[in-house]
Order: C-alpha cells, then sequence, then structure tokens
C-alpha cells in the first residue's frame, strides 16, 4: 500500500528514524524561513471550529 502512495519503506533504527525526522523538520523550517511565510492567527482569521 505504501509503494502506491510512493513511500518506500525502510528499516531504520528509531536512532536513525528520529535523524531524518530532524533534518526533514530542520528542512521545512528552512523552506518556511526563505519564503517569508508568517503565522496565522486561525480564530481572528474566522476559522476556528
Amino acid at each position: 500500500m505504501l509503494r502506491n502512495l510512493f513511500f518506500e519503506p525502510v528499516a531504520d533504527t528509531p536512532e536513525q528514524f528520529a535523524a531524518f525526522l530532524n533534518r526533514q523538520r530542520a528542512a521545512a523550517a528552512e523552506l518556511v524561513k526563505i519564503s517569508g511565510m508568517k503565522p496565522v492567527d486561525m480564530q481572528s482569521a474566522g476559522r476556528a471550529r
């Protein structure tokens, strides 16, 4: 099923997976920083549920 979604399952250790997640988070943070995006207050935007 994962392969149908273009995911490749791997058998990493928990430490390797944590390192992967940290790298991905850092990369995403850099993209947000470069883009200049700012957080949105969803309550004041009228989208709170």
